[in-house]
């Protein structure tokens, strides 16, 4: 809604906002999701640039995505794991 657009700006552009957004940007957790965003529009740009399609383009760049999760997964396996391990488990939480 227009109403929740205007107070997330508001907030991130207060000096609370832009040091818990910079928090999250100095993390691990943000770094590598930083990362992962990266390496998608890389691989998608570079397909468009070779006369693919917008659709493959975008598996393309999916398929980027997820072999970086995988690399950054091995070396940081924390960050990648859900909170929850019940929902895993058990497919729901008790």
């Amino acid at each position: 809604s227009d109403k929740g657009k205007a107070s997330r700006a508001r907030y991130l552009s207060s000096d609370k906002g832009k040091a818990s957004k910079a928090r999250y940007a100095a993390s691990d957790k943000g770094k590598a999701s930083q990362a992962l965003r990266s390496e998608k529009s890389k691989a998608y740009r570079s397909a468009l640039k070779q006369g693919l399609s917008e659709e493959l383009a975008r598996k393309k760049g999916e398929l980027a995505a997820n072999a970086k999760k995988a690399k950054l997964s091995s070396v940081y396996p924390s960050l990648f794991q859900p909170q929850n391990e019940e929902i895993l488990t058990h497919g729901f939480i008790r």
